[in-house]
């Protein structure tokens, strides 16, 4: 909700295809910050 500025009720009223998308980007947005985390502390 916080990433992409959506509110729960946006969530709860979206499309299940819309949700995955949602879910998806939220997945790919997290891989990178776990990544970009790991080379800092390097």
């Amino acid at each position: 909700m916080q990433h992409y500025h959506y509110n729960l009720s946006e969530l709860d009223n979206m499309i299940p295809f819309e949700r995955e998308i949602y879910v998806g980007l939220l997945i790919q947005w997290i891989d990178k910050e776990i990544e970009r985390l790991k080379n800092q502390q390097k």
